[in-house]
């Protein structure tokens, strides 16, 4: 079953984020998981590339991209999901 990534950002304390499809839980039914990937990169490099990133605000853009990949990205998921489940109900597989 594909999850929603709502429980995604969480402030853990871990310093790692994930891009991609490590991040973005998505079936092959909409077509988008390698879209959103190959616009996760540039963007956490926008944000990493702004003037005075140090040791002390890092987390906090990451944090930032991560709210912005997950806003432009939830509908997205949503929708590769609610397409898996049409696609895997049991009428669709009866050959009526």
């Amino acid at each position: 079953m594909l999850l929603l990534h709502t429980n995604y950002l969480r402030d853990n304390g871990s310093r790692v984020t994930v891009i991609g499809d490590a991040c973005h839980p998505m079936s092959m039914f909409k077509g988008q998981g390698a879209n959103q990937a190959i616009e996760d990169g540039p963007l956490l490099a926008s944000w990493l590339c702004k003037p005075g990133l140090n040791a002390k605000n890092i987390m906090t853009r990451i944090r930032c991209f991560e709210r912005e990949m997950i806003s432009r990205t939830s509908p997205k998921v949503s929708a590769s999901r609610e397409a898996a489940i049409n696609l895997h109900r049991q009428a669709i597989l009866k050959d009526e």
